[in-house]
């Protein structure tokens, strides 16, 4: 509150100047985990440049502009260009906050270093995926009514959590469960902000999620940094409204269209492809010999319906 001298001699005027934090930003690159402090930063609401105040850290505020929804577009020198929708609704009332994970760029910081999976499936939603080869922690135990996790580290030493979304692996299942880190109580314990849907064992690692790109029409990019030996990942995708996972190696990349699931009716599409030519390669060869073509069981039940029907 500041209190100023009225015009008129003794009169105080009284007046008080409030603000609030209507977004909190954090940058941070989804490769390493680490925080994005790159000075050249800009940052566009709906397509009109816009001036937050870096805090450091790679966090940026928006003071006093509003809770509106909007479209936010970040570009910062190094990284591919960052674009999202903004929904209050779905950010906390107190403090909104926007994790921007950010993807290096090839094109400025080199292609030698990194690797990359990029292509488009129909309707995709979502793309990510863990290094298995690092984990950030392992969960010891875990109290649903506290919401509190209990971890330790493999090293020893500092755990790498950073209040963010993590994966729960359940190696067995070929899966993993994403979770989200409320507070940390270094140096092992951290509070969720949810149950944990499934059950685990004692000992299952946790790992830092690497966030791909997904556009609207479905093309996706995710890309890792090379740091040599074991390149195995445990990929997490959404297609329409379901999840799938598929364990990648980064140094043999599968097409992208294997990532498509299989429906009953495809299976049977196919079955039904490979008979008509296992009876075209029939027909075919008997023509070559000079022979009757031997037919399937199932075309020979055909034609004995049809001849039956024309004798009557």
């Amino acid at each position: 509150m500041h209190r100023g001298k009225g015009v008129k001699g003794n009169v105080n005027a009284s007046f008080v100047i409030r603000s609030r934090l209507d977004l909190l930003i954090r940058l941070t690159d989804t490769t390493t985990g680490a925080a994005v402090n790159e000075a050249n930063a800009r940052f566009w609401r709906d397509g009109e440049a816009a001036l937050p105040e870096r805090r450091g850290d790679g966090m940026y505020v928006f003071i006093n502009t509003g809770r509106e929804d909007f479209l936010m577009r970040i570009a910062v020198y190094g990284y591919e260009d960052y674009e999202a929708q903004v929904v209050y609704e779905g950010l906390d009332s107190i403090m909104p906050t926007l994790e921007v994970f950010l993807i290096p760029s090839e094109r400025i910081l080199g292609a030698a270093q990194f690797l990359s999976f990029q292509g488009t499936l129909s309707n995709l939603k979502e793309m990510e995926a863990l290094n298995l080869s690092r984990p950030a922690a392992f969960l010891q135990d875990f109290k649903k009514k506290t919401l509190k996790a209990s971890l330790y580290g493999s090293s020893g030493g500092q755990l790498r959590i950073r209040d963010t979304c993590y994966g729960l692996l359940y190696a067995e299942k070929q899966k993993y469960e994403k979770i989200v880190v409320k507070e940390y109580r270094p140096p092992l314990v951290a509070i969720l902000m949810s149950e944990l849907k499934e059950e685990f064992k004692p000992n299952t690692p946790i790992y830092p999620i690497i966030t791909g790109r997904v556009g609207k029409e479905g093309d996706f990019l995710l890309r890792i940094r090379d740091a040599g030996g074991d390149l195995r990942f445990m990929l997490r995708y959404v297609i329409g409204e379901n999840e799938y996972f598929k364990e990648l190696d980064f140094r043999n990349l599968p097409e992208p269209q294997s990532l498509l699931p299989v429906s009953e009716d495809t299976e049977e599409r196919a079955a039904e492809d490979v008979e008509a030519s296992e009876t075209a390669e029939a027909s075919e060869e008997a023509g070559k010999a000079g022979k009757e073509p031997q037919l399937l069981s199932s075309n020979k039940s055909e034609i004995a319906k049809t001849t039956a029907i024309e004798e009557e």
